[in-house]
């Protein structure tokens, strides 16, 4: 990442590029200004608390990180506020606490600044601050006009945060306490104040990103989850693994402690440079293979595509398409050897009882696959509900996936036909090209929350391996359709590239499926045939697929036409 063009990351793959200097400042329409009496501090109390409440839910909701779009808000409160001392007087934090429509209730992270007369920081981070809401201040000692923005770019928040973890202080909000913690010995010692220069990243995601300057990287969770983060488990684990992973250390964490329990903020890590992601990279290298395949002197004879699934494939990749692609093939079967060893390292014993090795039991099929049977139920009706507003990207395949529901879910349920002899373990859990960087020379993997859209108990469980294969196998798909439907390609040229494209992703999906498979090779959680493994991934390919449809179909319609073709590519269509 370097310090002009950054990453940011769309949905469940998609990763693009864009200047710094290119993002606005957005201002989310908000009624009439709130009114305060005296100072802008007495948001706390009623009524204007519960009219900030409202402000503040409205506000979320408009962002990519709020979880549950497609809910209704039953109700919503101010939970906690944190201010600051005076080095921070501005700032403050507040937890917000939603009752969706439903019965479920979510917490969220909100860092604020309350900036006079709607002034920004005089600096590049802020300038892109969202307004949360216009303040009208009544009486003396205050300007009678100002705003509360959204501090997560702010350097002054940044700043304040620096101080707590480099000093390991603590500051009291309404209900509880807020602390760092730095737990690895080697993080308070090592970078110093002028190493750290905050730098803002910003992804648009399912979290807030800090960056101190090339050694830590802070992650604010914006969804707040009861209870130990699941990340943090993951990254400590992994950072006790011999031989090492590649995988960034777990540096600290920014914690809250009240009557709700404690809860962790933010999640702080070494900072790995890098060169992009494993998705940055496919996607040039696919434009450079589309460019080399229309810029051929003679033409070329599109490879024949693989006679079997990935797990069962035996055969080399096309010499053509190889040459044509280099030096990717390369890079996927790296790709797939550190994958291998990530989950060597989480499959190792051990006495830690939430990691270590678990059974796969007919019974724990069968609830895999009633949970599968569910969601399909479930997304599919909100697919008919919505079809007809759908853009014709998707339409065709919507109709088609509809009327191919009975398929899907027998296809699902082949899932439980035998009982497979191996076990489980803790994944990654959310596993795509954007969860990986490239070094230039090498990968590391990173961001071990699960998939946000999923409760922490469930992240927490023990799948077996090639959920996480499936998942990769899924993204290659993503980076193949949404590099073919991009504007830099010529409409005049999909057509014909779209064949070589089917043939890059099913050739690369079986080299690193291959590659996988030989690096856990004789694990209790690799698979014993081909056949047994084609039968895991299938099922895990299925399920990603929903998922995606699901996400994309309330988040981003003009991209279900991705998912919608995996389904039908999976189930044979």
């Amino acid at each position: 990442i370097g310090t002009a063009s950054y990453r940011m990351t769309f949905g469940p793959h998609q990763v693009f590029w864009f200047s710094l200097e290119s993002n606005q400042s957005s201002r989310v329409s908000q009624p009439k200004p709130l009114r305060l009496q005296s100072t802008w501090r007495n948001f706390a109390d009623e009524p204007a608390r519960s009219a900030l409440a409202e402000r503040l839910a409205r506000f979320a909701h408009e962002q990519r990180w709020y979880r549950s779009k497609a809910l209704p808000i039953k109700s919503v409160e101010i939970e906690d506020v944190c201010f600051f001392d005076e080095a921070g007087k501005d700032f403050f934090l507040v937890l917000l606490s939603l009752e969706i429509d439903d019965g479920v209730h979510e917490t969220y992270f909100l860092p604020l600044r309350f900036a006079p007369n709607a002034e920004s920081e005089n600096s590049m981070a802020d300038a892109s601050a969202a307004h949360v809401t216009e303040l009208e201040i009544v009486g003396e000692g205050e300007p009678a006009r100002g705003a509360f923005l959204d501090a997560s770019a702010a350097r002054g928040f940044a700043e304040i945060l620096l101080r707590l973890f480099r000093e390991r202080t603590s500051n009291s909000s309404e209900n509880g306490r807020l602390s760092a913690d730095l737990f690895d010995a080697s993080a308070g010692s090592a970078p110093s104040v002028a190493e750290l220069e905050p730098r803002f990243v910003p992804f648009d995601q399912s979290n807030s990103t800090i960056l101190y300057g090339n050694a830590w990287i802070l992650k604010l969770l914006r969804k707040v989850e009861p209870g130990a983060n699941v990340e943090l488990e993951v990254g400590r684990f992994l950072a006790r693994a011999e031989p090492r992973v590649k995988v960034p250390r777990p540096l600290g964490s920014l914690e809250i402690d009240s009557e709700a329990g404690s809860r962790t903020l933010a999640v702080l890590s070494e900072f790995v440079e890098n060169r992009g992601s494993a998705w940055s990279v496919t996607q040039e290298s696919l434009f450079t293979f589309f460019e080399r395949i229309l810029t051929a002197d003679s033409p070329l004879e599109l490879p024949a595509p693989p006679s079997a699934h990935p797990a069962e494939c035996s055969e080399q990749v096309p010499e053509t398409l190889a040459r044509l692609a280099s030096p990717y093939f390369t890079l996927v079967r790296l790709l797939a050897e550190r994958t291998a060893e990530l989950h060597r390292a989480l499959g190792r014993p051990t006495s830690d009882g939430g990691f270590g090795q678990e059974p796969y039991t007919v019974l724990h099929q069968h609830s895999l696959f009633q949970t599968a049977h569910a969601g399909l139920a479930r997304i599919f009706a909100q697919l008919r509900e919505k079809e007809p507003s759908l853009p014709e990207s998707a339409r065709a395949r919507s109709r088609a996936a509809l009327e191919l529901e009975r398929q899907i879910d027998e296809k699902l349920r082949q899932f439980v036909g035998a009982k497979l002899n191996v076990t489980r373990i803790r994944c990654h859990g959310d596993y795509h090209l954007g969860q990986v960087l490239f070094t230039g020379d090498d990968f590391v993997i990173i961001d071990f929350e699960g998939e946000p859209g999923r409760p922490p108990t469930e992240r927490r469980y023990r799948r077996n391996p090639l959920r996480d294969v499936a998942g990769m196998l899924r993204s290659f798909a993503y980076a193949t359709d949404s590099a073919l439907a991009s504007e830099r390609l010529r409409t005049e040229d999909r057509s014909r590239l779209a064949p070589w494209a089917e043939a890059f992703r099913a050739w690369v999906s079986v080299a690193f499926t291959r590659g996988y498979l030989a690096g856990i090779a004789g694990q209790n959680y690799c698979p014993r045939s081909a056949a047994d493994a084609r039968s895991l991934l299938e099922f895990f390919e299925l399920e990603k697929a929903l998922y995606e449809v699901s996400y994309e179909l309330n988040n981003r319609p003009h991209f279900l036409f991705i998912p919608l073709a995996g389904l039908l590519r999976i189930v044979g269509v």
